[in-house]
């Protein structure tokens, strides 16, 4: 009976671009459940194709070449140059038999067939986890020009800042939300998922050290900690404003009919009214 392995192992240089969809919908692929449910479709390529192509970003592709003499000098020195292509040097880890170049978008696997697939799979998962860790940092990135301008709302609000609560609002709930996918990325940065084997497991645990994905994940706790503080305090400025409001304009609605009960009175006593 063959195997997965079998099935998918190349008898010479391949590609493969991996499809990462964000759903947790069932599909012809590997389920990835962490930091947040994916789908894993790899479909085959042509190395030569592949090689000739300026990366959008937005892909995955693996080029899973054999060792030895399977694999001509010229191509793995060609393989070489597209992992580290634009500048981007690409971390370098090696497993057992296998060698791998990772980047953004791209990696290089050399070795035996079956340690390969090993190997992919933590590729794969690794590739699922730093993204979603970049799209984090890019995300708060762009929330600090908002953040200095929400300032002034931790330390004094007025009439016209009320209308500012459903913003304060949305932003409260960005910040938490922050937290929330920090924690579930903290997690699957610190402990590999259970479903890789062992081969992808090390090749992750390597890569997480050499993306310095941790420290990267430290930075943002920070980041995460001054937008969670900040809309905090504006809502608990704006509903003290909101409440000291309401109360002001009930005591003035009051004390205005005291005013016309005492004014009614003074009427009546001054006109000897009963």
């Amino acid at each position: 009976m063959d195997t997965v392995n079998d099935r998918l192992a190349p008898p010479g240089p391949i590609a493969w671009r991996v499809d990462l969809r964000d759903d947790a919908a069932p599909a012809a692929g590997t389920t990835l459940r962490r930091p947040f449910t994916a789908q894993a479709l790899r479909l085959p390529a042509h190395v030569a194709e592949v090689l000739r192509e300026t990366p959008d970003g937005g892909g995955f592709v693996v080029l899973q070449l054999p060792s030895g003499q399977a694999t001509p000098y010229e191509l793995q020195a060609e393989a070489e140059a597209w992992a580290s292509a634009d500048g981007i040097a690409a971390a370098e880890v090696l497993v057992r038999s296998v060698r791998v170049l990772w980047r953004p978008g791209r990696a290089v696997c050399t070795g035996p067939a079956a340690d390969s697939e090993e190997v992919i799979a933590g590729l794969v998962h690794f590739t699922r986890v730093e993204r979603a860790l970049a799209a984090l940092e890019a995300e708060i990135d762009g929330q600090w020009a908002a953040w200095q301008d929400d300032l002034p709302l931790t330390h004094g609000v007025g009439r016209r800042d009320l209308s500012r609560q459903r913003h304060v609002n949305a932003m409260t709930a960005a910040a938490h939300g922050y937290r929330m996918r920090f924690v579930r990325l903290e997690a699957a940065l610190e402990s590999p998922s259970a479903d890789l084997p062992p081969l992808g497991r090390r090749v992750f645990s390597e890569l997480v050290l050499l993306a310095d994905a941790l420290s990267r994940l430290r930075a943002l706790d920070d980041a995460i900690e001054i937008g969670q503080d900040l809309y905090d305090t504006a809502n608990d400025r704006l509903l003290e404003y909101s409440y000291f409001r309401r109360e002001y304009v009930i005591e003035i609605f009051i004390l205005a009919v005291l005013m016309v009960e005492l004014a009614a009175t003074a009427v009546q006593i001054g006109l000897g009214l009963p």
